[in-house]
């Protein structure tokens, strides 16, 4: 892929946002079709506009890294191919595991998967749509630095409209604290019982309800395979 779909297809949200900040995109275009590295382009180019200022700058010096952080996770077809293959594994895996009650496998060991990264930003640059760059920038505008959390996740399947083959996933705090949990191999008993370390209850019925929620929130990252098994 050249350097002109490079631009169109993987920065999306920073071009939007820049389209929001009525700054002319097409200076920071590159010229020629070939290996170009675009985002040190735009980088350069945000810097080189005098007027902005340093919180604008910081917005979109974010956005312009978290995509490019993506396409640089982005693999070859053969790199595809052998990621396919895995994900078989994991499905047949997944598939008798999600076949027993969660009290069956508490002794068994996860580990986040190697296709999966885990990312913080400052600002929430996700909507449930990966193609939809209609973001609210204006809230972004408005909100001070926070904290939000975010997953590429490497699969077996390229996506031509996307250009790549890259899913991305917005985290809740929790969901993000969770999986970091499992960057080791840990067991689920292990887990849960680490995850609920972090939380007050005074109540037995309490207890309970956060032992059922992290059991699903667990269930759920078996199924999207954000954790497998060791």
């Amino acid at each position: 892929m050249n350097a002109k779909d490079n631009w169109k297809i993987h920065y999306r949200r920073t071009l939007a946002f820049m389209e929001f900040l009525k700054l002319d995109g097409q200076r920071a275009k590159p010229s020629v079709d070939g290996t170009v590295d675009i985002y040190l382009l735009l980088i350069q180019f945000f810097q080189d506009q005098s007027h902005l200022n340093n919180d604008l700058l910081d917005r979109l010096n974010e956005i312009c890294a978290i995509e490019n952080e993506k396409l640089m996770l982005s693999n070859s077809k053969e790199e595809i191919d052998t990621i396919l293959e895995s994900e078989i594994g994991y499905c047949k895996s997944r598939h008798i595991i999600l076949g027993n009650p969660i009290s069956k496998i508490l002794n068994s060991k996860f580990i986040l998967s190697p296709f999966v990264k885990t990312f913080e930003s400052y600002w929430d640059w996700f909507s449930s749509t990966p193609n939809d760059t209609s973001l609210s920038f204006k809230d972004i505008l408005n909100r001070s630095a926070g904290d939000y959390y975010f997953l590429f996740q490497q699969t077996g399947t390229y996506d031509s409209l996307m250009g790549g083959n890259i899913l991305e996933s917005p985290l809740t705090e929790y969901q993000y604290f969770l999986l970091s949990i499992f960057e080791s191999p840990s067991t689920i008993k292990s887990v849960m019982e680490r995850f609920e370390q972090e939380f007050d209850y005074s109540t037995s019925q309490e207890k309970l309800q956060l032992r059922i929620n992290t059991q699903a929130l667990i269930r759920d990252f078996i199924f999207k395979m954000f954790i497998v098994e060791v």
